[in-house]
């Protein structure tokens, strides 16, 4: 492409060339080149808007946003791919259409759990009506993922298992073998045979991006099992290898560590956290639902309980009931299990849990409300003796 771009940069306004420029610019984007991506969108555009093209309009508006996200800049990024969106339903461009909602699904996860959800949806539903099943498995890791957040397990269980009775083998295959996974993993049922699949499929894939899924699916199945030290070494080494889903991965990172009582490394995956730059208010409740867990370590329960409250309530008005479970679990772990606000999170929680059908949190959750072990009745001590509060970034 880029050959291409150069030979026919003097055909200027030529609708091909603006298209040559047009998917140069995705092409960069998805080689994670994305300020260049965002310079070559910008040429593109300008030629199209003069040109009245509006198909290259739309579709080039999806792509700048996208790469404008992956360097930080999501408020602007969003809002392109929403005016992409708006553009290529009003001219009737369903591939556009698609393409757009599957990509805003992405990155709105930080700051609209229903959005993420509810676009993936829609782009699944289209890629469906359309016969892209090769889109249309690939969205449904997307909207999987989004689902787990919003409680919507049987609906992409549904999903999934409709689309297997007619996927052929390779990436369609692979792609609704890794919803199964997360939800089967989740749900505490035995996931050995596609976790070796998928290791080996993803493991010779020629895509680099692929095989660097391994760690995430690693997570997944560790996470389910109860293998807390195994999952937050895999979601760690999955955050640091791929930056676009690091925000989401090192929450759960710092999740394990704050239910094996390991101060360190839960502040360790705060401050990598941190480190992405991501915002949102998907975002902020992860921030408030860790230091609630390092202020309960610290043995500062006042602290712990305010931000605990705080958490539960930012999750229930976000609409992931799935993190308000995960809060749950948190303050039952490490506060004292018979204080009035710890039961009452917990008993929401386990209704949820119960709904959800995700066997291994009840588990863990009933294990948490049982008591400590420590004979004097508090707590079990942390592993880390004290914590050095970090510094909010935002």
């Amino acid at each position: 492409l880029e050959p291409a771009a150069a030979e026919f940069a003097d055909l200027v306004g030529d609708p091909g060339a603006i298209a040559l420029d047009s998917q140069l610019a995705r092409a960069l984007f998805l080689g994670r080149q994305h300020q260049r991506g965002v310079e070559v969108a910008d040429r593109a555009l300008a030629a199209a808007e003069r040109g009245d093209l509006v198909a290259l309009v739309a579709d080039t508006l999806v792509t700048r946003g996208s790469a404008l996200s992956m360097l930080g800049r999501s408020y602007e990024g969003v809002g392109a791919i929403r005016t992409g969106i708006d553009l290529a339903q009003a001219n009737g461009l369903t591939e556009i259409t698609q393409r757009g909602l599957g990509n805003l699904c992405f990155y709105v996860m930080n700051s609209d759990v229903r959005g993420a959800f509810d676009a993936a949806r829609t782009a699944l539903a289209l890629a469906v009506r359309r016969g892209d099943r090769t889109y249309g498995a690939f969205t449904l890791v997307n909207a999987t993922e989004a689902a787990i957040d919003t409680g919507d397990w049987d609906w992409a269980q549904r999903e999934v298992e409709t689309a297997m009775e007619t996927a052929p083998e390779g990436v369609e295959q692979a792609h609704l073998t890794y919803c199964r996974l997360i939800i089967g993993s989740l749900r505490g049922e035995g996931q050995a045979e596609e976790a070796g699949w998928l290791e080996r499929y993803f493991g010779a894939a020629d895509e680099e991006m692929v095989r660097e899924a391994i760690p995430e699916m690693r997570f997944w199945v560790a996470f389910g099992a109860g293998r807390l030290s195994d999952a937050h070494d895999a979601a760690m080494e999955y955050g640091h290898v791929l930056p676009a889903e690091a925000s989401y991965i090192f929450f759960y990172a710092a999740i394990c560590a704050l239910w094996e009582r390991d101060g360190e490394r839960a502040a360790a995956a705060l401050a990598a956290l941190d480190a992405t730059g991501v915002h949102g208010r998907v975002v902020d409740m992860d921030r408030r639902t860790i230091r609630a867990g390092l202020a309960a370590l610290e043995g500062r329960t006042a602290d712990a309980l305010s931000a605990f409250r705080e958490a539960l309530g930012g999750w229930r008005d976000l609409g992931s009931p799935w993190r308000e479970t995960l809060t749950a679990i948190t303050m039952a772990t490490l506060l004292e299990p018979a204080d009035p606000e710890v039961r009452a999170a917990a008993e929401i929680a386990r209704e949820i849990l119960v709904r959800l059908e995700a066997a291994p949190f009840i588990a863990r959750l009933d294990a948490a409300l049982a008591g400590p072990s420590d004979p004097t009745g508090h707590p079990a001590a942390p592993r880390t003796a004290s914590v050095t509060p970090l510094a909010t970034t935002r």
